[in-house]
């Protein structure tokens, strides 16, 4: 089997984490590529597990290193994906998952040919259907 880079992109706030997480915990051979970000941590969010969270100098710095395989400024932040992450889930024999905003997706696109990619874009729910689903 060769392994894939899954793209699951979306805007902001469609569900795309949500999503995320279910899948990692039915396949165990997917791995979650994690972005840096130059964005505050949440209260729920744990460096390392969600993101890595830098600060805006740093994150220029790896930039201008070549150290991401993708950027993408979202809301005056700044996010990132390390090449390395690609690297290390392949070397394990897994899949890759990229949970990322439109941009990025559209960078990793250019980047790698459509038979290493399976690519997912949420949309966010109408608001018919977002009525239906808080009643």
């Amino acid at each position: 089997m060769t392994n894939k880079i899954i793209i699951m992109s979306s805007p902001s706030g469609a569900g795309k984490t949500t999503i995320c997480k279910k899948l990692l915990a039915k396949k165990k051979n997917i791995e979650l590529s994690i972005s840096f970000t130059t964005r505050t941590k949440r209260n729920n969010e744990t460096h390392g597990k969600d993101y890595y969270f830098t600060k805006i100098e740093d994150f220029k710095i790896l930039n201008k290193k070549k150290y991401f395989i993708e950027t993408a400024k979202v809301f005056d932040n700044f996010y990132g994906s390390p090449y390395q992450n690609i690297n290390k889930a392949f070397n394990k024999n897994k899949h890759i998952l990229f949970d990322i905003d439109w941009q990025g997706a559209k960078k990793l696109r250019k980047k790698f040919s459509n038979k290493d990619i399976i690519d997912f874009f949420i949309l966010p729910p109408n608001k018919e259907e977002l009525k239906k689903r808080l009643e």
